[in-house]
């Protein structure tokens, strides 16, 4: 005769279950030596599901290279570890990033395994900026998934916009969170940390350097305040890009050389001390689709304002006067005035806004997405 599970063990077994189910993740996009910045937000969601008792199966293509064969070869094999991992591996569910470069193998899997939950998580570009192709697929993916999770309010208006999604379906959980243990204000040497630091005014981006990241204007606007503000300033740029050669040849022909400061791609654990040195922080993307802008929020948390373009999920969170500045995406001029306008208030009032940005963040902050998120996935 078969053994009979007595009560304790069939208790241990479905605690262990609910404690920790097993998640097939599938994107194409995660961190990758010196393209940290490529997807952070999916690794930490990913860290913040590991935390919690979760186990992670991965299928990603980390980085994303320039050259256009490696890029094919990327996405071959990461199409095809997705597949091999989706029919023959066990897990619970499939969660989904980035949905319009993610779908295909999804959908094969789904062909496959009719009864496996998907929860798939939005991003922006994903639903407004790829070509009808891609929206197509897109749209089924959406449709067979059992929950869609969308990093801000305005993406949910979206979704049910534009692809009539029932709203009951969507979430909404910040991308993963702001870990503001580590994001907080401190204390930094900037003589140290910045090679042409001499009390100047910092401004400071941190971004992709590609199209539609704004790093146009961040040089267009530190041009113009250079010539027009009597304090001498001093831009940081970090991050890296298809653009980055671009934008070395515009530094060079504003003459801003000695003003601007490319620091290149940094690691995620090194930004705090970056940010730290940045008197504002400048997000000036221009793309419809920034679904919420984690770097900004990052900035808030160590307590740096910011002056972002009035755009997309950035509006969520910027409050004009109460923790930063909203100007009009692609004005040179407006972002100029509002940052003037900052450096015009008195010590107090600057300590003030300072303070409410950390308080901004801190409503962001991953502890409190955690429980959010954990309740979508049980």
């Amino acid at each position: 005769m078969p053994q009979l599970k007595t009560k304790e063990a069939l208790e241990k077994k479905t605690s262990n279950n609910i404690l920790k189910p097993e998640i097939l993740l599938i994107s194409n996009m995660y961190p990758y030596k010196n393209q940290q910045l490529s997807g952070i937000f999916v690794k930490n969601t990913v860290d913040l599901l590991r935390e919690n008792g979760f186990t992670i199966l991965l299928a990603v293509k980390r980085g994303n290279s320039k050259n256009l064969i490696i890029k094919l070869c990327q996405y071959i094999k990461f199409f095809f570890i997705s597949i091999l991992k989706g029919l023959f591996y066990k897990y619970n569910a499939i969660y989904v990033h980035y949905i319009a470069h993610s779908a295909i193998p999804v959908l094969i899997i789904k062909f496959f395994r009719k009864k496996i939950r998907i929860v798939s998580h939005t991003h922006g570009g994903d639903i407004l900026e790829e070509p009808k192709l891609f929206g197509s697929i897109t749209y089924k993916t959406l449709n067979v998934s059992d929950t869609i999770i969308t990093p801000s309010s305005y993406f949910k208006g979206v979704l049910i916009d534009k692809y009539r999604i029932k709203p009951q379906k969507i979430k909404i959980s910040p991308s993963g969170g702001v870990d503001t243990n580590s994001f907080k204000p401190e204390k930094v040497n900037r003589k140290k940390m910045l090679k042409n630091y001499t009390h100047q005014i910092v401004l400071g981006f941190v971004s992709r350097i590609d199209k539609g990241k704004g790093w146009k204007l961040f040089l267009q606007a530190i041009k113009k305040l250079e010539e027009e503000m009597k304090q001498p300033i001093l831009g940081i740029i970090i991050g890296d890009g298809k653009e980055v050669n671009s934008m070395q040849k515009l530094i060079m022909e504003l003459n801003l050389t000695n003003t601007v400061e490319h620091l290149g791609a940094k690691k995620h654990e090194y930004l705090p001390s970056f940010y730290n040195c940045f008197d504002l922080f400048i997000f000036p993307t221009q793309r419809k689709a920034e679904s919420l802008g984690l770097v900004g929020l990052e900035a808030m948390s160590c307590g740096v304002p910011v002056i972002g373009s009035q755009i997309g999920g950035l509006t969520t969170y910027i409050k004009n006067g109460i923790n930063g500045y909203t100007f009009l995406p692609g004005s040179v001029e407006d972002l100029c005035k509002k940052i003037t306008q900052y450096f015009s208030f008195s010590e107090s009032l600057k300590k003030q806004i300072k303070e409410s940005a950390r308080l901004t963040a801190l409503k962001y902050d991953r502890k409190k997405i955690a429980h959010k998120l954990l309740e979508y996935f049980k």
